[in-house]
């Protein structure tokens, strides 16, 4: 197997907290852009957590109530909290 299947890509992920009936109210997004490395993802989180959360926000308006975390993290992370908070397995967040 190549190892560039093996190999995760990290996202900057945000746990949100949402007003949507009949969903769990919490869950975790993440943005398009992925990064090779820990390193790459966190140091982008850390340059831009303003731009991240500004960005969340907006995309969610009407539905969010607040964005409580952002993380550096694999798509299988994502699905592993947001299946751990009540969402149905391989969902699309919240």
């Amino acid at each position: 197997m190549p190892l560039s299947t093996i190999v995760a890509n990290f996202y900057v992920a945000i746990l949100i907290s949402t007003t949507m009936p009949n969903v769990p109210p919490q869950g975790w997004v993440h943005m398009l852009n992925p990064f090779d490395t820990y390193q790459e993802c966190k140091a982008s989180l850390e340059a831009d957590r303003y731009a991240y959360t500004m960005v969340t926000l907006q995309t969610f308006k009407g539905v969010i109530k607040s964005v409580d975390l952002l993380e550096c993290l694999t798509i299988s992370n994502v699905q592993e909290l947001n299946e751990d908070l009540g969402h149905p397995p391989n969902g699309v967040g919240v």
